[in-house]
């Protein structure tokens, strides 16, 4: 997700950042719809007299740093409407350098002047004459010169956090107002923006399971009656039997999704009853949308937004064990894979809800209201994986479980 940011007033405004006279880096993707005048893209300070500007000028034919009113410096670099750009700018020793889609497309000498005042804006300067018209994701701030391979990287589709911690990061995810800034929690407060599709070559994250011991685990769910659980999940082999994603005891309760060797198929798994079994194999090396739903006794299981196969029988409510990612409670039937946007609510989504799941649509944005638990996988923690459903459920990861860029499915929809 990414946030459209309007022509005339809309904006993102948090606190300004204390970059000092020091390095920095700020880098952002941004995608404007227009060439007309000065757009602002991430300000921090006073634009006419002290922090810097990350911004589009020249009818939007070049881009510039403002560090201050009287000294600035352009690109040469040529312009661009109606894609998704990576721009970013590197100050290392009162040097500066500008950056296009990866790319060194600039260079400066000038002074810092520390920020003071103002604030930190996304979409326009203190001004209010350099009002980005266009959409903007991932802004994210270091204290820090930031070297040209990690610049790379951000533009190759990386999370900030996966190449070098910022000092802060907004995500831009147009899921919450205020709009959360993730490092320092200095969130920023939404004026006339609305959200917009993320660019295409945002990964949205993963985690990486080794087929042995590595697992996540987090307090089991209660969802009696009717439930539903989905998840994106990548096999590496189709050895075995692979648990993916469960909430519950596994030998007495509760229900989850694995793969079985053999016939090598899918299967929702009921602790306590006949399991639903499909006849469909995962296809080693790509990424698959699996869900199963169960309304009231009847369980229908989804592969790729389709259904697969269905079931009438009484599950088990789940109670003690926990929400299982990657290995069953008993230690057995390890994932050799990966999983990625993990989800449980506690109510029967509709076929319609699966098939935008399928599409790529997070499970927010599907049905929030009945959301238990969302474990996006984002990779931005080694040890923790926080719940996004705002029950605070977050999972555990046991040692070896690794971040990796996500499914390419899931990085247009926002």
């Amino acid at each position: 997700m990414a946030s459209n940011v309007g022509q005339n007033s809309g904006n993102i405004s948090a606190t300004t950042l204390a970059t000092g006279t020091g390095d920095y880096t700020v880098s952002a993707w941004v995608l404007v719809t227009t060439t007309s005048g000065v757009q602002a893209v991430v300000n921090n300070g006073t634009s006419g007299t002290n922090g810097w500007s990350l911004r589009l000028s020249s009818g939007g034919s070049n881009f510039v740093s403002a560090l201050v009113a009287a000294s600035s410096f352009t690109s040469a670099q040529g312009g661009f409407t109606n894609q998704w750009q990576h721009l970013a700018l590197v100050s290392n020793s009162g040097n500066q350098t500008l950056y296009f889609n990866g790319s060194n497309v600039g260079t400066g000498s000038i002074a810092n002047v520390a920020a003071s005042g103002g604030n930190l804006l996304i979409g326009k300067e203190t001004t209010g004459v350099t009002q980005l018209a266009g959409e903007v994701a991932d802004v994210a701030v270091w204290t820090s010169a930031l070297n040209s391979t990690q610049i790379q990287q951000l533009f190759g589709g990386y999370r900030p956090p996966d190449v070098v911690a910022p000092q802060w990061w907004w995500p831009l995810g147009g899921y919450q107002s205020p709009e959360p800034e993730l490092i320092a929690g200095n969130n920023g407060t939404v004026t006339s923006c609305v959200p917009a599709s993320a660019p295409p070559s945002l990964g949205r994250g993963g985690r990486s399971f080794t087929g042995t011991t590595t697992k996540m685990t987090a307090t089991t769910i209660t969802a009696a009656g009717s439930w539903t659980i989905a998840c994106w999940a990548l096999a590496n082999s189709l050895t075995g039997t692979q648990l993916i994603v469960y909430n519950g005891n596994t030998a007495s309760n509760g229900f989850g999704i694995r793969s079985v060797n053999g016939a090598n198929h899918i299967e929702g798994v009921l602790a306590g009853a006949s399991n639903v079994t499909s006849t469909t194999s995962p296809v080693v090396g790509n990424w698959g949308h699996y869900a199963f739903v169960n309304a009231a006794g009847s369980q229908t299981l989804y592969f790729n937004g389709t259904s697969i196969a269905t079931g009438a029988v009484s599950p088990v409510a789940p109670s003690g064990g926990n929400v299982l990612v990657g290995l069953d409670g008993s230690g057995g039937s390890a994932l050799n894979g990966s999983v990625a946007d993990f989800a449980i609510w506690n109510t029967n989504l509709s076929a319609g809800n699966i098939t935008s799941l399928a599409s790529g649509v997070r499970p927010v944005n599907v049905n929030s209201a009945n959301l238990q638990g969302w474990w996006p996988f984002n990779g931005f923690n080694n040890t923790t994986e926080n719940d996004n459903s705002g029950n605070g459920n977050n999972g555990t990861f046991s040692v070896g479980v690794f971040p990796i860029l996500g499914p390419p499915q899931t990085w247009r929809l926002g």
